[in-house]
């Protein structure tokens, strides 16, 4: 039976992407690196690179040795295993969250920038050859639409049509 995740997914994920990023830098096959090891099974190295089960504070120093990774990087990602093995906030908060929503709320809190985009046209009823130009002209300048595109082009185009 696979272990279970650690409570905060979004930095479990992320170390678990790190580790075959060393692996590789240091120039060894997933094979090789769990034959020096003494692992039984590769599957364990596959299972920990995959996010699949937590990595051990054990085997985590092990695999950072073998990897030669600097001991300033190797601090940083040892406190990243504790992070992910850590109760999260709104566990700690009394918050009864499901699964999915606590992980949407970690992955917020872990990201550097969060970009939304929304459109906002407006109904048929105000629409006025101004409005469309106007409109067409930001889509155009964002999107990097040719100039000479036309709006009656765009929208046919958008349906499936030919002009």
């Amino acid at each position: 039976m696979p272990e279970r995740r650690g409570p905060n997914v979004a930095r479990h994920c992320r170390l678990a992407a790190e580790l075959p990023r060393h692996r590789q830098r240091g120039g060894l096959a997933g094979g090789q690196a769990t034959e020096l090891l003494g692992w039984s099974h590769s599957s364990k190295l596959s299972c920990l690179e995959l996010g699949k089960s937590d990595v051990k504070p054990a085997d985590l120093m092990s695999l950072l040795e073998l990897y030669h990774v600097a001991s300033a990087r190797r601090a940083e990602l040892t406190a990243l295993a504790e992070e992910s093995r850590r109760t999260d906030a709104f566990q700690a908060a009394g918050l009864h969250l499901p699964g999915e929503q606590v992980a949407v709320l970690e992955a917020e809190a872990d990201a550097e920038s969060i970009w939304i985009w929304e459109p906002l046209v407006v109904t048929g009823l105000f629409q006025t050859e101004g409005y469309s130009r106007a409109l067409f002209r930001t889509w155009a300048a964002r999107f990097a639409l040719p100039s000479g595109t036309s709006i009656a082009g765009c929208r046919s185009a958008a349906c499936g049509k030919r002009s």
